[in-house]
C-alpha cells in the first residue's frame, strides 16, 4: 500500500488521495496531488474539477476559472464544471460571464433551482432587478422551501421599497429556517419602517435569543424601546450592544441624527442618562474609550505591561465620566481586559480582583467570567473555575474561547476524555481556531491516541507556523512512536525555534541521556544533538 507522502500508480489514486487531503484542509498537498493525475491523464475532467475547487476553497477563483474552463471542455455532462465557473466568475466580479455560464446550465438542466439563483445574484449585482427577482420566483416554484431563494429576493423587494412583499419573503426563510438571525433582522427593520413596533421588537428578541452575540439586533430593539419609551429596556439593550462593540452613538445619529433631534420628533425628553448614552456629553467616555481601544490592542499583542498602563488610565477616568459610563460596558470591559493583561504577566490575584468588578459592574460579561476563571486556575482552585466558565457557556453557549478554557481546566485535572468534546466544539464555532487544535492535541497525546494527535499538532502549526510548542510537542510525540524522520523535521526548524525547542527539552527532562533512562528510548544520535545532546 501507498503511503500519504509516496508515488501512486494512476490518476484516480491521485485524485483519491487529493480529496482525502482536502477534506483534512491540506488544500496544497491536495492540489499538487490532482496535478500530478493531471500529468497522467491531460483529459481528466474529474482531476481538473477537483483541483479547480481546491484553489476556489483557497480564495484563488482565477485559477479555479482556468481549470472550471478545462473541465467544461473534457466534460461528458459539464453542467456540474459550467455552474462552478458561474459561481467563481461572481467571486470575481465576472457577473455577465457568470450568466453567461448559468444561462448555459439552465439550458442543460431546466429544473436546477441553484441555476436560477445564482443568476439571480449575478444580475442583482449588474442593477437587473426584475430579472433578478424571477429568476428567484423561479427558484421558489421549483423549490418552495429554499431559504436563500426566499431571503435574496425579499432583499430585492426591499431595494425596490416593497415593503410587504419583503416582510413576507423574510418571514417564509424564517419559516424554514428558525434560526435565520438575518431574515429576523431584515423583517424587523421593515416593521419598524411601517411603526408596527410589537412586531419588530419580536423578530429582534427572538434574534437575540438564537444569536446574544448580534450586537445589531442588541442595538434594533434598543431603538424601538426608545419609540416605545421603555427607558430601562432600552438602557440596557444599548448596553449590550456597546459591550458587543457596536457603534451605537454613530447608528442612532445615521437613523434619527442628534438626541435634540429624536427628542424633538418623539415630543419627550430623553432620561439624562439615556441622553449621555446616546451622544450627549460623551467627551469624558470618548477620551476614556480611547484608552480602553489602546489597551486592547496591547492586550492582544501580548504587550501586558502596556496594556495595563492603558487601561489603568481608562479606569481613572471615573470621577469625570457620566454615571452612564460607570455603570456601562466600557468600564466593565477595562477592568476586564486589565484582568486578562494581569494573567499575562502571572499576576493572579490582580486579576481576580479587576475580574470581580468588571462582573459586580456588568453581571453578563461574558470575558470578565472566562478572566476570573484563569485567575482561579492559576491558583489551583479548579472548582471555583469551572463554574466560571459554566457560567460564561451559560451566558453565551458558542463562546470559543470559554470552551477551550474549560477544555484546558479538564486537562489540569487528568479528564484528558472531557477536554475533547469542548475543543470540537470551539472549532465547530470557529474554525481554525489554533488554541482548540493545541489543547485537543494534548489530550489526544496524553490519552495515547497518537494518531488522532498528530493530525491536530500539524491544524496548529498550519494556522500559526511561527509557534514553538505545536513543532515540540509533534516532535516528542515522534519521538515516542520512533518516527524518527519526522522528529527531526519538526527539530529542524529555524535557528531561533530549534534553539528554544531544544531549551525546554533540558527543562523537562534534564538531558536526553534522562529521558532515555525514564523512557527506555534510544535517540539517534543526530536528533540528540538537536535536542542539546547527551551530556548531563
Amino acid at each position: 500500500m501507498n503511503n500519504a507522502s509516496g508515488a501512486l500508480n494512476s490518476a484516480e489514486e491521485y485524485i483519491r488521495r487529493g480529496n482525502n487531503l482536502k477534506r483534512e484542509g491540506k488544500l496544497e498537498s491536495a492540489i499538487a496531488d490532482f496535478t500530478k493525475a493531471i500529468q497522467l491523464e491531460r483529459k481528466n475532467n474529474s482531476a481538473y474539477l477537483n483541483r479547480a475547487f481546491a484553489y476556489s476553497d483557497k480564495g484563488d477563483h482565477r485559477k479555479a476559472v482556468a481549470d472550471f474552463t478545462k473541465a467544461v471542455k473534457f466534460a461528458s455532462d459539464p453542467f456540474q464544471a459550467l455552474y462552478s465557473r458561474g459561481r467563481a466568475y461572481i467571486d470575481i466580479g465576472k457577473y455577465r460571464k457568470a450568466i453567461a455560464d448559468f444561462n448555459k446550465t439552465i439550458k442543460l438542466y431546466p429544473e436546477s433551482p441553484d441555476a436560477y439563483i445564482v443568476r439571480g445574484v449575478a444580475y442583482f449585482y449588474i442593477g437587473k432587478m426584475d430579472q433578478a427577482e424571477r429568476d428567484h420566483t423561479k427558484a421558489i416554484e421549483l423549490r418552495p422551501d429554499d431559504v436563500v431563494a426566499y431571503y435574496n429576493r425579499g432583499s430585492m423587494y426591499r431595494k425596490k421599497g416593497a415593503i410587504d412583499e419583503a416582510i413576507a419573503d423574510f418571514g417564509k426563510a424564517a419559516e424554514f429556517r428558525p434560526e435565520f438571525v438575518n431574515a429576523l433582522i431584515n423583517r424587523g427593520r421593515l416593521y419598524d419602517q411601517k411603526d408596527d413596533l410589537e412586531s419588530a421588537a419580536a423578530d429582534y428578541s427572538r434574534a437575540v435569543e438564537i444569536a446574544p452575540s448580534n450586537a445589531m439586533a442588541w442595538n434594533n430593539r434598543a431603538h424601538v424601546h426608545l419609540r416605545l419609551q421603555q427607558w430601562e429596556d432600552a438602557r440596557s439593550d444599548l448596553a449590550r450592544a456597546e459591550s458587543l462593540g457596536f457603534n451605537t452613538v454613530g447608528n442612532f445619529r445615521r437613523n434619527f441624527g442628534s438626541v435634540e433631534d429624536f427628542e424633538r420628533e418623539m415630543g419627550v425628553p430623553l432620561p439624562a442618562d439615556l441622553a449621555e448614552m446616546l451622544g450627549r456629553d460623551r467627551e469624558a467616555v470618548e477620551k476614556a474609550g480611547d484608552y480602553l481601544r489602546r489597551g486592547t490592542e496591547y492586550l492582544l499583542e501580548g504587550e501586558y505591561k502596556k496594556a495595563v498602563e492603558e487601561l489603568s488610565k481608562a479606569i481613572e477616568m471615573e470621577p469625570d465620566v457620566s454615571p452612564r459610563f460607570l455603570r456601562g460596558s466600557p468600564y466593565a470591559a477595562a477592568y476586564s481586559n486589565r484582568a486578562g493583561a494581569y494573567l499575562g504577566m502571572g499576576k493572579a490575584e490582580q486579576a481576580l480582583e479587576d475580574s470581580e468588578k468588571a462582573i459586580q459592574i456588568q453581571p453578563d460579561f461574558v470575558d470578565a467570567y472566562i478572566n476570573r476563571a484563569g485567575a482561579y486556575k492559576t491558583m489551583d482552585e479548579y472548582e471555583k473555575a469551572a463554574a466560571d466558565i459554566g457560567k460564561a457557556l451559560e451566558l453565551q453557549a458558542d463562546h470559543p474561547k470559554a470552551h477551550v478554557n474549560r477544555a484546558i481546566l479538564y486537562l489540569n485535572m487528568g479528564e484528558f476524555e472531557k477536554a475533547v468534546p469542548d475543543c470540537s466544539r470551539a472549532l465547530e464555532i470557529q474554525p481554525g481556531f489554533v488554541e482548540a487544535y493545541l489543547v485537543r492535541a494534548s489530550a489526544y497525546t496524553h490519552m495515547g491516541k497518537f494518531e488522532k494527535a498528530e493530525p491536530d499538532w500539524t491544524k496548529a502549526i498550519e494556522s500559526d507556523p511561527d509557534q514553538v510548542e505545536p513543532y515540540y510537542m509533534r516532535a516528542l510525540m515522534h519521538i515516542q512512536v520512533q518516527k524518527w524522520e519526522e522528529a527531526k523535521s519538526d527539530l529542524e526548524a529555524d535557528e531561533s525555534r530549534r534553539v528554544e525547542m531544544a531549551a525546554q527539552f533540558r527543562h523537562e527532562y534534564g538531558s536526553v541521556k534522562q529521558f532515555e533512562e525514564e523512557s527506555g528510548i534510544s535517540i539517534p544520535d543526530e536528533i540528540a544533538e538537536l535536542l542539546g545532546g547527551r551530556e548531563e
